[in-house]
């Protein structure tokens, strides 16, 4: 969703800090200048790399915007835009603290994931696919990859601790822990707590072919959710391609499960791949109360009518339904709506 800094109450005498466990190693640098630089533009990697030397000042001392404004020839919007795409990258993360007087952010640089991480995350590496084409991506992946030396033939003669060092038998001084040294934050990928996929329906959808719910495990919900936002799968669509993932031993492959995700989209999308866009000003409230008060009031003006319709055009069948209830909607009223969807090929 696109902010503006009015939403954060960003204004530039607003001071800062920024955290960062320590220095990115050359690896680090290389994914976050090689990969992520087609998926967010070189003006956020740069605002990265710029916010990082506020984390190596030892003294607790408070920058304010202007600094960032100077010294980036941004404005608050501009920066706040760059930001975002950060923050949605899973690279950043902002916490604020208001006051009557003035509002403080702390900054958190997290840090990049591993190559194989990246390459793994089927959002990401599809993304990156999207945006420099298959010849560039392999080259870019060849870039990363590592020679395998097989150890299957030799015998591990390492030696262990206590093979080389005396074992202390003295209890060691009481340890100073006032200054701890911080650990290093673990790149988590993008964040997508706030998608709404509904696995209730997927599940009842399985077991109307046996498939129990218990296959569907806290890492296989969180790459069923990446497929789903990646290619607008619908649970319906989902069911469908789990069951074709299916091993011989009823358990979910997630690389077959990728895979055939990746054919329902390129079949529906004339062998397009899905590209990394920032999302329109949303129009929809943000919740279901709100959006029950909107579809139940009656357009007077003709303002109010081009709002209603652009709220109708907006909000989801299942949000629309439980607007006009005001309660949730059953099983088979999500089935049927999948349904409808899914036979008449309808945006969700």
């Amino acid at each position: 969703m696109k902010l503006s800094q009015n939403d954060f109450g960003l204004r530039p005498q607003d001071p800062f800090k920024v955290l960062q466990a320590q220095k990115l190693s050359a690896s680090q640098l290389e994914v976050l200048n090689r990969l992520f630089t087609p998926l967010i533009g070189t003006t956020a990697i740069g605002v990265y790399h710029y916010l990082s030397q506020f984390a190596e000042v030892k003294q607790q001392k408070d920058y304010t915007h202007y600094v960032i404004m100077s010294e980036l020839k941004l404005n608050l919007g501009q920066f706040r835009e760059e930001m975002n795409r950060l923050e949605a990258i899973g690279l950043i993360k902002t916490y604020a603290k208001h006051d009557e007087n003035q509002s403080q952010f702390v900054y958190l640089l997290v840090d990049p994931p591993s190559p194989k991480t990246f390459f793994n995350d089927p959002m990401l590496s599809v993304y990156l696919y999207k945006e420099v084409e298959g010849k560039r991506f392999h080259e870019l992946r060849r870039y990363f990859e590592t020679t395998q030396v097989d150890l299957s033939n030799y015998h591990e003669v390492t030696r262990n601790f206590t093979d080389v060092f005396k074992v202390p038998n003295h209890a060691l001084d009481k340890v100073d822990t006032t200054h701890q040294i911080s650990e290093t934050q673990k790149y988590d990928g993008m964040n997508l707590d706030r998608v709404h996929f509904d696995f209730e329906l997927l599940y009842q959808l399985l077991s109307n072919h046996f498939v129990s719910a218990e296959i569907i495990e806290e890492k296989t919900k969180h790459l069923i959710t990446q497929l789903a936002v990646l290619y607008g799968i619908t649970p319906e669509g989902m069911k469908n391609l789990i069951l074709k993932s299916l091993t011989s031993a009823q358990k979910i492959s997630f690389e077959e499960l990728r895979k055939q995700a990746r054919a329902f989209y390129a079949i529906e999308h004339e062998n397009q791949l899905p590209s990394l866009e920032a999302q329109a000003e949303p129009v929809r409230p943000e919740t279901v109360e709100e959006a029950q008060i909107e579809i139940n009031s009656i357009p007077q003006t003709d303002e109010e009518f081009k709002q209603w319709f652009k709220l109708m055009d907006n909000l989801s069948p299942i949000d629309m339904l439980t607007g006009w209830s005001g309660s949730e909607p059953t099983p088979q009223q999500k089935y049927m709506i999948e349904d409808i969807i899914v036979r008449e090929q309808l945006p969700f």
